[in-house]
């Protein structure tokens, strides 16, 4: 089975340098754009679908580095950074042009936290033991659900809540 390129990085503000690139991705509510953050860099950037025109997202100057798993709610934004163990929302314009970085937040079950769904008024994180790659690894693997703080959520008035305290 072949793949195919579906965007090609090459002469955009996400060419490809040194380090980890593209990680995280998530698709607008619409369908219509995916967001993406570079890991290496902290840069986020908006994939048009409609002719694959890729955007730097103005973070005003701060940069997201280490960022891996997306997650979005609304014009929120939850970025996981995994070597630092943080969660950081980002508030996006509309058009998906400009992004204010928030409150870092986190929880005593975040280790190296990778990949990240919204549930909710929840998060699921896992684990990934990607600093334990010289070492057995510390079984068994491990799903975080942290509560998102108040205040940061788009979507609450619809939410079901599960059995989860906090969330």
């Amino acid at each position: 089975m072949s793949l195919e390129t579906a965007v090609e990085l090459t002469g955009t503000p996400a060419e490809y340098t040194e380090g980890f690139n593209f990680n995280g991705i998530v698709a607008t509510d619409d369908g219509a754009d995916l967001i993406a953050v570079k890991s290496n860099t902290g840069q986020l950037f908006w994939i048009s679908l409609d002719g694959f025109e890729i955007t730097e997202i103005d973070l005003g100057g701060q940069a997201l580095k280490v960022g891996d798993g997306i997650a979005l709610d609304g014009q929120t934004l939850f970025v996981t950074r995994n070597m630092l163990g943080l969660i950081v929302p980002v508030e996006l314009s509309d058009d998906f042009s400009s992004g204010a970085v928030g409150e870092p937040f986190t929880a005593g079950s975040l280790h190296f936290p990778t990949t990240i769904a919204q549930v909710n008024s929840c998060i699921l994180v896992v684990n990934s033991q990607f600093d334990r790659r010289e070492r057995e690894p510390e079984l068994p693997f491990t799903v975080a659900l942290i509560a998102i703080p108040g205040g940061m959520m788009a979507s609450q008035e619809s939410m079901v809540r599960p059995a989860v305290e906090g969330c």
